[in-house]
């Protein structure tokens, strides 16, 4: 959750771009290009959503066990 920040900041960056470059191409070129870019944008978007599902579960994992030892030490 820390990178949510700097990545929405990312792609927001690279939003202002593509729209620029979109202008300035021509609509053969701007469908290869903006389905090269998607196909980018999407195996990213693939990336970080695995590396929060490997966070949040490390989290849940470790919140577990400082119940566990909670629960051992008030007994």
């Amino acid at each position: 959750m820390k990178d949510v920040v700097s990545l929405t900041e990312g792609l927001f960056a690279i939003s202002k771009v593509r729209l620029a470059l979109l202008s300035s191409l021509c609509w053969r070129s701007h469908v290869r290009f903006y389905s090269q870019e998607t196909a980018q944008l999407e195996a990213d978007t693939f990336v970080q959503r695995q590396k929060v599902a490997l966070t949040s579960e490390v989290k849940s994992v470790l919140d577990s066990w400082v119940r566990f030892e909670q629960q051992a030490k008030g007994e």
